[in-house]
């Protein structure tokens, strides 16, 4: 009832943990069922391991979470030889998020992970905004961004996505390029720039003055932009993400046509409500009388 099949990839449901915020994807496994999940997303992985932004890194705001933790992670040598053996025994789909300083490094990183492990689905961030380098430079120029997505789809035939920032006027030329290159869905976004200020110390909340907004806030611009791409490409693959804290929210990004939603920023302030979303997705198409299918892209037209 709540499958989801994206080329020859069947996920359990649409459910799914987005990058950065579930850990390193087994440290609630003793606690959580984590086979419920439709799959997880580790932290991003980088080539080098990364010691991330200096503290704090991360600040409450009235509607959501700034955070600027930096990609923090101990790099692509300790996922293949410590992370990825205690990964692959959990009973969910694991899908590997990677983001590179240069196009080398993308193809490099995803070369080592087709040749080092059997995860079948990619996740190219193109759109972290709390680092200095790193792919969201190459997302500002569409034929940049073309050139590197058509170089990580020649390293394998596995399943990519790519994960690109929250840009509401130029998002459709950017998607154009992932379509044309051959990826199998976008991801539509990532945490929106933002930055916050404690009167008290009259300084900035943050140590990096800046850093990427998440939860509540965020959910009606990206809900607008995942609604504007189904328009423009109809039939191509959405993972929706921002802002999703009930039930209630995933419904919304399937009604405007998502195949797959991550949560993210829910999972630091109720780590256990991710686990009751798929039988409460049930529930709602239950009452509904409809199916998963019949309701996703049902406000597209």
């Amino acid at each position: 009832m709540l499958k989801v099949k994206l080329r020859d990839v069947e996920f359990k449901n649409p459910i799914i943990t987005a990058a950065g915020t579930f850990g390193k994807g087994y440290e609630l496994a003793d606690s959580f069922d984590l086979s419920k999940l439709g799959g997880i997303i580790p932290k991003t992985i980088t080539l080098k391991k990364r010691a991330g932004n200096p503290f704090p890194r991360l600040v409450e705001t009235p509607c959501g979470l700034i955070n600027s933790i930096g990609l923090e992670n101990d790099g692509i040598e300790s996922f293949v030889k410590n992370t990825y053996p205690v990964l692959k025994r959990l009973p969910v789909k694991i899908i590997a998020s990677i983001s590179g300083e240069t196009i080398e490094e993308y193809v490099e990183l995803l070369k080592i992970l087709v040749l080092e492990t059997d995860i079948e689905v990619f996740e190219i961030n193109l759109s972290c905004p709390n680092v200095e380098k790193g792919g969201e430079e190459f997302s500002q120029d569409v034929e940049v961004l073309t050139d590197l997505l058509l170089k990580i789809r020649d390293v394998t035939e596995r399943l990519l996505w790519a994960k690109l920032p929250p840009d509401v006027y130029g998002i459709i030329d950017r998607v154009r390029a992932v379509v044309s290159s051959g990826f199998d869905a976008v991801v539509l976004s990532n945490t929106y720039r933002a930055t916050y200020v404690d009167v008290d110390k009259m300084s900035y909340s943050l140590a990096k003055e800046h850093g990427g907004l998440s939860g509540p806030a965020i959910l009606p611009v990206s809900l607008y932009i995942v609604k504007e791409v189904k328009k423009a490409f109809p039939d191509f693959p959405v993972v929706a993400s921002g802002g999703v804290f009930s039930v209630e929210d995933v419904v919304r990004y399937i009604l405007v046509g998502a195949h797959l939603v991550e949560i993210g920023t829910m999972n630091f302030v109720k780590p256990e409500k991710v686990f009751t979303l798929p039988d409460e997705l049930a529930t709602y198409l239950h009452r509904k009388k409809k199916s998963l299918g019949e309701i996703r892209g049902y406000l597209i037209s």
